[in-house]
């Protein structure tokens, strides 16, 4: 007996000792492995910052793909990839604009002569420059980002909270090149090339390679890229440019690309996708060098394999945030333009899908529902003089000239699609001109993937919207996630009624970043003052929730229920119901304890949150909102209590307002296990 249990300890041990050698052994390698590329990527990072000082290792980073410089300017212009670039359609392009867009070109020329001037609108914040344009200035008081090895730059001053390093990044995107690029095509003035040579280059010089602000990112860069690509598109005609100038240009414009490839992030969700089209976009037109034929290949692969990982079965982005969901938008949307026959019929399919989602989420004033995070970026950088509001309703209708969409020609403002124009050509413009707006059969839409609800009266400007939130958190991190399940955002006659706290900024004090994304900052209950999952620093959760939902409509009735467990000693079943015109809705809450965990005193809090402006009269059991709307909470069983105070929400980033929070609060006792019921109305009156 003891020689059998010897021998079967031994054999047990000599197991255990392989199990451990091999983890060992996997570990090693993957280590190794680890260190190899590491090395690899330092040893490209200081090739690329010597290239900008020694042309001896920027030609060495080409390997003899030195055609790129030598022939940039012939290359570039031959290969451009939008209509408003070739000679054929360009001039009746230019003719549509001045004849019949009178408002965009005098519009266009406006925001250019400011430029000339140094005057510059970021983020709702304006600034003019006395005479050479910062490139490392904050938009806050007299602080200037320092020139520092970009690695060590600090993102959050906590000193002062809301110096955000998104304004000078935003800056340095430099769409307003795009603007100065579009002044020059309808006028063929060269001021406006001057003036873009005088900028890019100043910007060329100040700003080496793995050094300060500009250098930081790689999706920052790629926003940048990608202007430069537009607005360079745009000088084609210019006699302005020295063959010095395209050096430095061409220089310039691969050490950026270069960078975006060496530390491009493969598992993040939007930077991907941002990140991967500049590299496709700039290689697409050098591909005729062997180099970058690699690099087009590449990015284009990765790109269409991210449709379907990025992509929802109902078309919502998978960050489950309605401003990302728009910038992805952009991208694929320029992807279909560029390439269409790339794409296989299925991915397109979901990118019209997209679509849809975002026809949804137009509000009646041409925004859109602020859900999860956002700081306002784009990748379309030809309309962003006009008001944002507009810039949707212009994504909304590309997508309906290039699916041929009579539902997406929806037309809350009077706006005239130009990007349509110059993105398509006049011939796909005058298709769309052509369509008839038919409204979609239903006036809502649940999309059943991601969870979302939104409902419509009509599609007018005076329409009553309710967006219903019963979304599980996005995968791991969930960095644009806020803790908002059973949110509600509710429109009444086009008028704002019920909103969402947004975003503010990302890179401040991190207690004041989330009081954006608390659950104190969204429409839904709270326990104790709790979140519905917990903060993990200034971006991503831990602790996230699970969620159940059904949603079912008859007889013109809309009830949705979502049950979760975001309190853990808790159960929460929100039930909505509302009527097919969103003038009524009923929301019905159960909270169920956890009998041998709950706490003898429960705080329960019911949120609010209205814009400034809205006008609240506070009764003893209701509230009257504006004179034409009620909001009426309902229980038998204990007191509840109606507070009403200030709270801050953001409709653009970096913009605060002090708004309206009203909050339902009560304190119950559950340790006797009885489950209890709360119930709220929202109705009109008139």
């Amino acid at each position: 007996m003891l020689n059998i249990n010897l021998k079967k300890f031994k054999e047990k041990f000599k197991k255990s000792n392989f199990i451990s050698l091999s983890n060992f052994i996997n570990a090693f390698f993957t280590l190794f492995t680890k260190l190899i590329l590491d090395l690899r990527k330092l040893k490209k990072k200081m090739l690329l910052e010597h290239s900008y000082f020694s042309n001896y290792y920027f030609n060495k980073i080409l390997r003899k793909n030195i055609d790129y410089i030598n022939n940039f300017k012939d290359l570039f212009y031959s290969n451009l990839q939008f209509c408003f670039c070739k000679d054929q359609m360009q001039n009746s392009i230019l003719n549509k604009l001045t004849s019949e867009f009178s408002d965009y070109v005098n519009n266009v020329i406006y925001n250019a002569d400011l430029v000339l001037k140094n005057k510059y609108n970021i983020l709702k914040k304006e600034y003019q420059f006395s005479d050479k344009v910062n490139w490392f200035y904050s938009f806050y008081k007299d602080f200037n980002w320092p020139f520092n090895r970009s690695e060590k730059i600090k993102y959050n001053i906590i000193s002062h909270d809301d110096i955000d390093l998104k304004f000078a990044l935003r800056l340095n995107y430099h769409q307003e090149f795009v603007t100065l690029g579009l002044a020059f095509f309808l006028t063929n003035n060269e001021s406006y090339a001057l003036k873009f040579i005088d900028l890019i280059i100043d910007w060329i010089k100040r700003n080496p390679p793995n050094f300060g602000i500009n250098w930081i990112d790689a999706l920052e860069i790629s926003h940048r890229v990608i202007s430069w690509i537009f607005a360079l598109s745009l000088f084609r005609k210019s006699k302005s440019f020295t063959k010095y100038e395209f050096d430095l240009i061409a220089t310039s414009l691969f050490q950026q690309v270069f960078f975006i490839k060496i530390n491009s992030n493969k598992h993040a969700y939007n930077h991907v996708i941002g990140e991967f089209f500049s590299i496709y976009l700039f290689s697409k037109i050098f591909k005729n060098i062997k180099k970058f034929n690699k690099w087009y290949s590449l990015s284009k692969n990765l790109l269409i394999r991210q449709i379907s990982r990025q992509i929802q079965g109902d078309g919502v982005h998978i960050e489950q945030s309605t401003h990302y969901h728009r910038m992805v938008l952009e991208i694929f949307s320029l992807l279909l333009i560029i390439e269409p026959s790339i794409i296989p019929a299925k991915y397109t399919h979901l990118i019209e899908k997209m679509f849809v989602f975002f026809k949804y989420i137009i509000k009646p004033n041409g925004d859109i529902l602020n859900i999860g995070d956002s700081d306002d970026a784009h990748f379309i950088p030809l309309i962003f003089f006009n008001s944002c509001y507009s810039l949707n309703q212009e994504i909304l209708h590309l997508g309906a000239s290039i699916f041929n969409r009579t539902d997406f020609k929806l037309k809350y403002l009077d706006i005239q699609s130009v990007a349509t124009l110059i993105l398509l050509g006049i011939d796909k413009f005058e298709e769309y001109e052509n369509m008839r707006f038919i409204p979609p059969k239903k006036a809502f839409k649940y999309f059943e993937k991601s969870g979302y609800l939104i409902g419509k009266s009509d599609w007018s400007s005076n329409a009553n919207v309710l967006f219903f939130d019963m979304a599980q958190f996005s995968p791991q991190p969930s960095a644009h996630d806020h803790s908002d399940i059973t949110n509600i955002i509710y429109i009444f006659k086009g008028v704002p009624i019920l909103i969402d706290s947004g975003t503010y900024m990302y890179n401040i004090d991190q207690n004041k970043r989330n009081k954006f994304r608390s659950s104190k900052g969204h429409n839904v209950v709270s326990l104790n003052y709790r979140n519905q999952a917990n903060f993990n620093g200034i971006w991503g959760w831990s602790k996230i929730p699970s969620i159940k939902r059904k949603f079912k409509y008859r007889n013109d009735q809309i009830e949705a229920i979502v049950i979760h467990d975001s309190y853990k000693k808790f159960l929460i079943k929100c039930k909505l119901k509302a009527s097919i015109l969103f003038d009524k809705l009923q929301i019905i809450n159960y909270i169920y304890p956890n009998n041998n965990s709950c706490e003898k005193k429960t705080n329960i809090s019911f949120f609010f949150h209205f814009p400034k402006g809205t006008l609240l009269e506070l009764l003893t059991d209701k509230i009257l909102i504006n004179s034409n709307l009620v909001l009426e909470i309902k229980n038998n069983e204990f007191e509840i209590k109606i507070n009403k105070d200030a709270y801050y929400y953001s409709p653009f980033y970096g913009v605060e307002i002090k708004g309206n929070l009203i909050e339902f609060k009560s304190i119950y006792d559950f340790t006797s296990g009885k489950e209890i019921k709360i119930s709220y109305k929202l109705y009109s009156i008139n």
